[in-house]
């Protein structure tokens, strides 16, 4: 009888949708076995679990019943208190409850309901997420969205290729574009610290496809507390954040909970610069107040997830900030921003058939430093690939392979701020025959590299990789399997050259690519 019960739970335990089904698992809540007063049940969990950074619960019930559930889970043989489920501020779902998204411990041995009398239905379902730890030392990047003679940049962020671990979690396919005129404020209320920052934002968007079957995730834009900037649905596409009137905004949570205790003053400074790009690009007065047609109310144009309808969010400590936080938008557009002008006439030329020479000029005096970045063909983004220091206005680029046009753009900076960014050069380039017929369905990058280096196999065979120093040392020797990504970890690897030796079944050729002292 116990075996037929683990078939099925397993059974029912398979039953995934979305696009991260190796990582979720939805299980039947009707399915699993109470205890004999029928007030407990006990949820199955992976025996991988402590591969992840954390896990997350979610639980869908009858409506305006899922405050009657609690939880609690055992760690180190110790069970935690039970704390009672709440609904998602942002179910849209008139059907039924969803619980807020709940962060749980990589080391968790159990988790148990308590039921409390509330009965149990057919349609009720148990959705357990198992992210992956996410690569470090990826870099961010950046969109030069600046409009007429806003001066103000936008800050540097990580693409949805950064924190999307599988590379598969789909923008909405049918966006709606909208006009920003209000900038919404909001907390995850959810953990203040973690290991892992990308996997949760990877989490949250799964939590809202797949859980609250939405197109896409919520926010427009997340920070978490050490200031650093996730794409959400990106610039001026609808979200869903703010109370189902989510035209005309543009919704930025905070990772997070700050009810209690303020927000950490990198990820306000984060915050303030990035108000200041969009109030600035689309000529709004940050401390203002104007009328908002979906709510049909006059609000703040930076105003909190709480001003559109009835809920605590983005907790009572950030929302007590945003009085002066508009203050400092304001100041930061008219005394801060174009304080660095930007370089000009960026000219890239391709000097021999491995390498592109750019060459700019220098408008600015109190630079410390120039920062250039490269878009490869088939990518979304510009890329960090080097920086130069003050009155430097020439660099040389070696050509990645795989790659028939390039993008570059420049930007100054010192250690208060940055400029906007240059003019973009493009240069078409002509890679070496042999390795492109060699390299054909396999990708190396980026060929100047710091923390890290990808190889993506697309070829329908192994290739084994085996890198090598200039000393002839053997520094990683490894298998790529067809199909997959491999990420090698290269932060302890010293400056210099290293070669790429890659061979398949039928083809074989070296590489070479630097890596940088940043």
């Amino acid at each position: 009888m116990k075996s037929l019960f683990l078939f099925c739970l397993m059974s029912f335990s398979l039953i995934l949708f979305g696009q991260d089904s190796n990582r979720m698992s939805i299980t039947d809540l009707s399915s699993l076995e109470t205890s004999t007063n029928g007030s407990f049940v006990d949820l199955p969990l992976r025996a991988d679990a402590d591969e992840s950074p954390f896990v997350t619960l979610a639980i869908k019930t009858k409506k305006n019943s899922i405050h009657k559930i609690q939880y609690r889970y055992l760690t180190d043989n110790a069970w935690s208190a039970w704390s009672y489920l709440s609904n998602d501020i942002h179910n849209t779902d008139l059907s039924q409850d969803i619980s807020s998204l709940i962060f749980l411990p990589n080391s968790i041995q159990k988790i148990q309901l308590k039921l409390n009398n509330y009965t149990v239905d057919s349609n009720d379902e148990i959705h357990l997420f198992y992210p992956e730890r996410s690569v470090k030392g990826l870099p961010t990047v950046r969109h030069s969205k600046t409009s007429g003679d806003c001066p103000c940049p936008q800050p540097s962020f990580k693409g949805r290729d950064q924190w999307c671990q599988n590379g598969n979690c789909p923008v909405d396919i049918t966006p709606i574009i909208t006009e920003v005129s209000h900038l919404i404020v909001h907390h995850t209320a959810g953990a203040n610290t973690s290991s892992d920052w990308s996997a949760v934002v990877y989490s949250i968007w799964n939590y809202h496809v797949n859980t609250n079957g939405w197109d896409d995730i919520g926010y427009n834009w997340l920070i978490d507390p050490n200031g650093v900037i996730y794409e959400g649905r990106a610039d001026n596409i609808q979200g869903a954040h703010f109370c189902g009137k989510n035209g005309n905004t543009m919704g930025i949570c905070i990772l997070g909970t700050y009810t209690d205790v303020d927000p950490k003053p990198q990820s306000m400074e984060t915050l303030k610069r990035l108000f200041a790009w969009k109030s600035c690009q689309e000529n709004l007065d940050p401390t203002s107040i104007s009328y908002h047609p979906p709510s049909d109310e006059e609000l703040f144009v930076v105003s909190g997830h709480q001003d559109g309808c009835a809920t605590a969010c983005p907790g009572d400590m950030l929302y007590a900030l945003l009085p002066s936080l508009r203050d400092s938008i304001s100041y930061e557009i008219e005394n801060s921003c174009g304080n660095i002008l930007p370089p000009v006439q960026l000219y890239a030329a391709l000097t021999n058939p491995n390498t592109v020479t750019l060459n700019w000029t220098d408008q600015s005096d109190n630079e410390t430093t120039f920062i250039i970045e490269r878009k490869e063909e088939n990518s979304a983004y510009f890329y960090p690939i080097a920086t130069n220091g003050t009155d430097n206005t020439s660099f040389e680029d070696d050509i990645p392979v795989n790659s028939d046009v390039l993008e570059y753009r420049v930007l100054a900076a010192n250690q208060q701020d940055t400029s906007i960014y240059s003019n973009i050069a493009q240069v078409e380039v002509t890679t070496s025959t042999s390795n492109n017929e060699k390299l054909e369905g396999i990708k190396v990058y980026p060929s100047l590299f710091n923390d890290y280096i990808k190889i993506t196999n697309y070829k329908e065979e192994y290739a084994n990789i085996l890198i090598l120093d200039t000393q002839g040392r053997t520094i990683y020797n490894a298998v790529n399997e067809f199909n997959k990504d491999l990420t090698i970890e290269t932060q302890n690897w010293k400056a210099g050259v290293y070669f790429i030796h890659i061979r398949t079944t039928n083809t074989e050729t070296s590489i070479k690519i630097i890596k940088t002292n940043e």
